[in-house]
């Protein structure tokens, strides 16, 4: 799955180029032993980016303008988690990923089978 940052009518998205190519879009792995979820991020905007999902405190690198950064994460356990631009958080301001609306949601979905796992 690759998604892009950016700034559609004043406001920072997250667009899908690859798979889901929805602007926000829910982005669905799956749980399994050996089964990895790539998810490249690239910034196509102007301003500093960092693609953050709460909760599994996974995240890109800083990402400059048009520089990407590619995670794999390998899901153990189904669950939902909000996804967000790092930067827009900022704990001096007192904001934090639940005081700042996030950009779409990280659905990991459990795959029969995996308790045997």
């Amino acid at each position: 799955m690759t998604v892009s940052f950016r700034n559609i009518d004043g406001e920072t998205k997250v667009v899908g180029i690859t798979g889901n190519t929805q602007v926000n879009p829910t982005l669905v792995p799956r749980t399994g032993a050996d089964t990895a979820y790539v998810l490249t991020v690239i910034n196509m905007d102007n301003s500093l980016h960092m693609f953050y999902i709460d909760g599994l405190n996974l995240h890109t690198k800083i990402l400059r303008p048009g520089e990407s950064d590619t995670i794999a994460i390998y899901p153990k356990r189904g669950g939902v988690y909000d996804y967000y631009d790092r930067l827009a958080i900022d704990l001096e301001k007192g904001t934090t990923a639940s005081s700042i609306y996030p950009l779409g949601q990280f659905m990991i979905v459990k795959v029969a089978g995996d308790e045997w796992s």
